[in-house]
């Protein structure tokens, strides 16, 4: 039996998606385990996974973001050592959430911003959830400037520059979203 062309090149293109994405998304998590445990921003560690789905959820499909999601939340749970934990649930939430808002933004830098604002915002609500589950009492006058600020500004300050990668990480893996370089 012939393959057909076309069904070639789709595999192909999947196959190019998956390659950079995952070579992308391995590069981060082991930045934000490794190297930036030992350099925190504001005594925080940026998210940079986090930023990155957010990037893909606005440069590429939601379905991209979504499996980026998914499969780099194992990765950070797995590189993390926190065994398993919801890390691959909120990040396929976060994806549709930033996909959705990203269907009615431009593909720019200060959009992109935005977008990033909105991810770590939710990135440390779910933070303040995780510490009110562990601790069992939240209390927010110590949470909100000793935890919760410090690791909005360290994912949005460490993440802003991930921006001109994650448009040419989406480029070479040629994405047929509706932005184009």
């Amino acid at each position: 039996m012939m393959h057909s062309p076309r069904k070639d090149n789709v595999r192909l293109e999947v196959i190019r998606r998956i390659v950079i994405y995952g070579i992308l998304f391995f590069l981060l998590a082991v930045l934000q385990c490794a190297f930036f445990t030992q350099l925190t921003l504001f005594g925080a560690v940026p998210d940079l996974i986090l930023g990155a789905v957010c990037g893909v959820a606005m440069l590429d499909s939601r379905e991209a973001a979504m499996i980026c999601g998914i499969a780099s939340g194992f990765l950070i749970d797995a590189l993390g050592s926190t065994g398993l934990s919801l890390s691959p649930l909120l990040l396929l939430l976060l994806a549709m959430v930033i996909s959705v808002l990203a269907t009615k933004m431009l593909s720019n830098f200060l959009c992109w911003l935005a977008l990033l604002g909105c991810g770590a915002v939710c990135g440390a609500v779910i933070t303040a959830i995780e510490i009110a589950l562990s601790t069992k009492s939240l209390h927010l006058a110590y949470l909100l400037p000793n935890v919760l600020l410090p690791e909005l500004a360290a994912t949005v300050l460490g993440c802003a520059l991930l921006y001109y990668p994650l448009r040419l990480a989406v480029y070479w893996a040629d994405s047929k979203s509706k932005f184009r370089m």
